[in-house]
């Protein structure tokens, strides 16, 4: 029988409650949880385990697969736009929080990333109506039992998708 989250849970449990707006990339949290230790595949594994039972635990922690090489996962918070952004930014294949071994151009740092939340596009994500927006309320209608709520927000963000969707289809040339 299960006596609660264990220590490292509690410590990535602090973490996201610390930094509501922020997410974190395995890597990340590692760096928090064991600090100046030198990490290796044992802790990875550790906080991978907590992360996902934390989030089995509460609703509004999630987590991500990232692209690219490695494909190292991104735990962020549901309930905040700016959260699911970061996350969204940090599962790119351009970024990587500490790994030297890649090219110079596509390393990211936090400072960067937070700098590029602030550009029309993201904004516009972000923005009441935008399809990140969407997401985290689409969320906090089903936390809440606003079942209708969340059925008009998932509808507004099918409309989205179809127009995604139809603006390449207009404009790819047709396959015969």
């Amino acid at each position: 029988m299960s006596r609660g989250p264990g220590r490292i849970a509690r410590a990535i449990g602090d973490i996201f409650d610390a930094h509501r707006d922020n997410a974190f990339t395995t890597e990340e949290l590692c760096e928090q949880v064991y600090p100046g230790v030198s990490v290796e595949k044992k802790h990875r594994i550790s906080v991978i385990r907590a992360s996902k039972n934390l989030a089995l635990r509460r609703a509004e922690i999630d987590y991500m697969t990232g692209d690219g090489l490695g494909s190292q996962f991104v735990f962020y918070r549901r309930d905040s736009v700016n959260s699911y952004a970061m996350a969204r930014l940090k599962s790119d294949c351009g970024y990587r929080s500490n790994d030297l071994r890649l090219p110079y151009h596509w390393i990211k740092d936090e400072a960067e990333l937070c700098r590029s939340l602030d550009d029309d596009r993201h904004r516009e994500l972000m923005a009441p109506g935008g399809s990140w927006w969407l997401d985290v309320e689409i969320f906090l209608a089903e936390r809440d039992g606003e079942v209708e709520k969340a059925a008009e927000l998932k509808a507004e963000k099918q409309r989205m998708v179809e127009q995604v969707m139809e603006s390449f289809v207009g404009s790819s040339p047709a396959w015969s």
